[in-house]
């Protein structure tokens, strides 16, 4: 979606998805990894989040539909899995606040169900 800071949308919404998504973030050098991710009600949220990497900036969030996950119900999933990040009860407001605490040599994962990376493209100005 974008070059510098290195801006990637992918809607890894299942286990094996979210596994392919994962290998290919390992391959992306970059000096902080972010990721804004948000899930829907009717997913296995602990399994899924076992798959992403500790040590990312983490942006929990929901999207605008009644299937969405809350976003604080997310983060406290994520916290008893070992996760740190914040909650934001709208996608545009987690990809504002990712890019405004990403660099240049940093890299942004917007992920988890097709809402979050519909919302994430409209934010990003992306014409669907």
């Amino acid at each position: 979606m974008q070059d510098r800071p290195l801006i990637i949308a992918d809607v890894g919404h299942n286990v094996a998805g979210i596994k392919e998504v994962m290998h290919q973030l390992n391959n992306v050098n970059a000096k902080y990894k972010h990721i804004v991710v948000g899930f829907v009600k009717d997913k296995d949220v602990q399994e899924a989040l076992s798959l992403f990497p500790k040590d990312a900036l983490y942006y929990f969030c929901n999207a605008q539909i009644a299937r969405a996950l809350p976003a604080e119900q997310l983060n406290e999933i994520a916290v008893g899995l070992g996760f740190s990040g914040k909650h934001y009860n709208s996608v545009d407001i987690a990809v504002k606040a990712a890019k405004l605490n990403m660099a240049d040599d940093d890299v942004l994962l917007i992920t988890g169900s097709f809402f979050i990376v519909g919302e994430a493209m409209e934010s990003l100005g992306i014409i669907i």
